[in-house]
C-alpha cells in the first residue's frame, strides 16, 4: 500500500498494517485518524464509509467474540471470588496466629503453632 493511500485512510480512521488487509493501530499514531479506541471502532467506521456487509464471517466472529467476552467476565468472577477467599483464609491465620499467646498450657501451645504451620503449608501449596 502507499504511502499517501495509508495516510489518507488513517485520515478517515482506517488503518492498515503493511501486510495487506490487517487492521492495525500500529501505522497511525494514536489509532486511526490520531484517534483512539479499538480495531472493532475502527472497523465499524471502515463498514459505514464503504456501506460493507459482513455477512457470514462477521455474524461467526460476533458469536465468537460474544463467547468470549462471556468467558472473561466469568474468569473475572472467578479471579474475585479467589481473592475473597484468600482474604478469609488469611483472617483465619493471623486469628489463629493471634490466639497462640491466650494459651496457658506450653504444650497445647506447641501442638497448635505445629497444627497452624502445617495447615498454612497445605494452604499455600494448594
Amino acid at each position: 500500500m502507499s504511502v499517501p493511500l495509508r495516510a489518507s485512510l488513517c485520515s478517515i480512521g482506517i488503518a492498515f498494517n503493511f501486510a495487506p488487509n490487517k487492521i492495525t493501530d500500529r501505522v497511525c499514531p494514536g489509532g486511526p485518524g490520531g484517534r483512539t479506541g479499538t480495531v472493532s471502532v475502527w472497523l465499524e467506521q471502515f463498514k459505514s464509509v464503504l456501506n460493507f456487509d459482513g455477512g457470514d464471517l462477521e455474524t461467526s466472529y460476533n458469536a465468537l467474540n460474544a463467547e468470549h467476552e462471556d468467558s472473561v467476565s466469568a474468569a473475572e468472577e472467578i479471579s474475585d471470588r479467589i481473592d475473597s477467599f484468600e482474604s478469609v483464609a488469611e483472617a483465619l491465620f493471623t486469628e489463629w496466629q493471634a490466639e497462640l499467646d491466650e494459651y496457658t498450657s506450653a504444650s497445647l501451645r506447641r501442638d497448635s503453632e505445629r497444627q497452624l504451620r502445617a495447615t498454612r503449608g497445605r494452604y499455600e501449596r494448594s
